[in-house]
């Protein structure tokens, strides 16, 4: 355990470059408790538990100013009574003041990777009620592999409630030896298998210039774009963004199936995103059956128009109020490519 510049007298478990996590000291957990956020709490209940249940506890804080962020708490879940079936459940509550800010995806998992190192336990889970769409939404940013919905695990407002159940294991963060597996590369760029962290790690780099307002309206069965690989440099390995892809169905056959591809880059890395689109496309075309591929640009991206435009896709159109942003409906502009023989 180490002490870091800033947070003197706080023994630290681990961190990075914006938040650590330490043990508590007294009035955190208290604190932390009479802000929370309580509206997916369960139903008091006052019967005593007929087994013993062991929870652990740590407090997020800002790495530069030992600002209290929030708190982890994990326990364990024997499968079986033996450790190599035991899992560790873990929770995240944040401060009002901390919340939005994007730190529940790294914070959960740095927790992961701290059990990890310093445990035995192979398999990290956390689960959040069906309605907790920023709870769920964090999870999957961090990587957790959602794994189905839990009936009736909790009682809130009278009613059964459902759980969304997520994991991690061990192998899902384990490093990896010499390169990543490369799907393809060109002119200096290299697509790769995504690690878990390779979204949370270019969003907290992100400008966020074009990025769309939060909606937490969406409900436990909206679709989501999953991370599908990640760009890096040739040569030095620098992350460079992360690319996703999922498919838009225009008739029902596979001849009517297209690809909509999304890039999310570092902001020192926009002047590769031509090759980048390139580069996705050559992979689709490559490894896929479909003809068509079809990527989307805020209308004021003018940037990221060009760069689909180098990288040979056509302007279709307009998609009048595609997405909110700034709280206004904006437009996109629509590009699309077909495998060359079609063209």
């Amino acid at each position: 355990m180490r002490t870091l510049p800033g947070l003197a007298g706080r023994t630290i478990l681990c961190g990075n470059a914006d938040i650590v996590l330490a043990e508590m000291v007294d009035g955190e957990q208290e604190a932390v408790e009479e802000h929370r956020d309580h509206s997916f709490d369960p139903d008091p209940d006052g019967r005593p538990v007929p087994f013993q249940i062991d929870r652990f506890g740590a407090a997020i804080l800002d790495a530069r100013t030992g600002e209290l962020l929030g708190r982890l708490t994990w326990r364990p879940i024997p499968y079986a009574p033996i450790l190599s079936c035991t899992t560790w459940n873990i929770g995240i509550n944040l401060l009002p003041a901390a919340r939005g800010r994007g730190l529940a995806a790294p914070a959960g998992l740095l927790l992961a990777r701290y059990l990890f190192e310093t445990t035995g336990v192979e398999r990290v889970q956390a689960c959040t009620d069906v309605e907790n769409v920023p709870g769920w939404r964090g999870l999957d940013k961090a990587g957790f592999h959602r794994e189905g919905v839990l009936r009736g695990c909790t009682k809130r407002g009278e009613r059964r409630q459902d759980m969304v159940l997520y994991s991690l294991l061990r192998s899902d963060l384990a490093p990896e030896r010499g390169s990543r597996r490369v799907l393809r590369q060109r002119d200096g760029v290299q697509l790769v298998r995504p690690r878990p962290d390779d979204r949370a790690r270019v969003r907290a780099a992100s400008d966020h210039t074009f990025t769309p307002d939060r909606d937490e309206v969406l409900t436990e069965s909206s679709p989501a774009t999953g991370l599908r690989g990640t760009l890096l440099a040739a040569g030095t390995g620098r992350l460079l963004g992360v690319a996703s892809w999922h498919g838009v169905d225009y008739g029902g056959t596979l001849g009517c199936l297209a690809w909509r591809i999304e890039l999310e880059l570092v902001p020192d890395a926009h002047g590769v995103a031509a090759v980048a689109h390139r580069l996705l496309v050559e992979h689709l075309f490559a490894s896929t059956d479909q003809d068509r591929i079809e990527a989307a640009a805020d209308v004021d991206n003018r940037a990221g128009a060009r760069a689909l435009e180098e990288a040979g896709f056509r302007h279709e159109g307009v998609v009048r109020g595609a997405l909110l942003r700034g709280g206004r409906r904006r437009d996109v502009a629509l590009y699309g490519i077909l495998r060359p023989r079609d063209n």
